[in-house]
Order: C-alpha cells, then sequence, then structure tokens
C-alpha cells in the first residue's frame, strides 16, 4: 500500500505522506491540507472526497469541516463543546454529530489508564 497522497494544487500534483498530514479542512468547494510542518496546501477538491480516500485507521472525521490524523492527537476535552488538540497545539472542534464516534474510535486506538 502506498502512503502518500496525490493533491492537484493549480498545473502541480504534490504527493504527501499521509505521516506529513496534520488535519485537513473544508474551505467552502475546496480543501485545505495542513502538513505537520507548519505549511499548507489548497486543492480544488470537496472535503468528502478526503474522508472516501484517506484511511479510516489513520483519519477520522470530527467535524463537517475537518478530518484529523489520529497520530497528532495530544489531548481530548470531553466538555458539551468538545474539543481535540494535535501536536502543534491545534485545537478543532468536535461536533456534536460526531461526538459519539470520536470516542469510540478514542476508546478502541488508545490504552486509557
Amino acid at each position: 500500500m502506498v502512503n502518500t497522497l496525490a493533491l492537484r494544487n493549480g498545473s502541480k500534483i504534490k504527493f504527501i505522506s499521509y505521516n506529513d498530514i496534520l488535519y485537513c479542512k473544508a474551505d467552502g468547494r475546496y480543501t485545505q491540507v495542513v502538513l505537520k510542518n507548519g505549511k499548507s496546501i489548497l486543492t480544488a477538491s470537496l472535503l468528502k472526497s478526503f474522508e472516501n480516500r484517506l484511511p479510516c485507521d489513520l483519519f477520522l472525521r470530527i467535524h463537517k469541516s475537518y478530518i484529523i490524523n489520529l497520530n497528532y492527537i495530544t489531548d481530548y476535552n470531553n466538555s458539551i463543546n468538545g474539543f481535540l488538540i494535535l501536536g502543534t497545539n491545534t485545537k478543532l472542534r468536535v461536533s456534536k454529530r460526531r461526538k459519539k464516534r470520536v470516542l469510540e474510535i478514542l476508546n478502541s486506538n488508545f490504552t486509557f489508564i
């Protein structure tokens, strides 16, 4: 399995390792792919396309606007307006609709003590 995503960016195609993707953010009819080095790439694809193509064991849709890389979760706040914090201190809201699924994935992928 190739662990790389090919992103069209204008007339270029960028090849990005899944491990370099921090999260993807919906931006209207575009998606902003935010990398762990702080850079981002804007691509003319809907976030739904990313949800369908990214491996579900590594990426999770937490909100209508966000898909995150599970490897970069550092904190989860389970308040009414729950949110996740990713490795770069990026705080992303978890939607009420997706909160149950997020908790299921966290419980199945992480060891709680």
